[in-house]
């Protein structure tokens, strides 16, 4: 309600279209691209910047949730703002609690921690609108 946002998918995986299909999630976003889409892939901007074509918007427009490197590279070279989001940093830290290790937040920081409200408190400051 309210508001309204576009929502796109650029992936470099080549397989983002039959896994959203399989999800039965596509009729969420407004336009998918991935792999298949460009030739070069992340951290080339080449993908952010075709999905912003596609959607219509210039890329000082969009606002890229990343959860890697070369997709942050990728997103600051398209001159887009971004957000990096990951369950699992690639060190193998866990940022929620997991059974499978101690290498995660809730056995290095205060458990009550709300990392999501701390993530959108920090997009309010700098002018970015967040959300999930």
């Amino acid at each position: 309600k309210g508001e309204k946002y576009t929502l796109a998918i650029a992936s470099a995986s080549r397989n983002a279209k039959p896994v959203i299909n399989y999800l039965n999630i596509g009729k969420m976003f407004k336009t998918i691209s991935d792999g298949n889409s460009v030739e070069r892939s992340k951290p080339a901007p080449d993908l952010f910047l075709h999905t912003a074509e596609k959607i219509c918007s210039s890329p000082e427009n969009c606002v890229v949730v990343e959860d890697s490197q070369a997709g942050v590279e990728g997103a600051k070279k398209a001159g887009m703002k971004y957000l990096t989001f990951t369950a699992k940093h690639h060190d193998g830290f866990a940022l929620w609690d997991s059974d499978v290790s101690d290498y995660d937040v809730a056995d290095y920081t205060d458990p009550s921690r709300d990392l999501v409200k701390e993530l959108s408190q920090a997009c309010k400051k700098h002018g970015i609108t967040f959300c999930m």
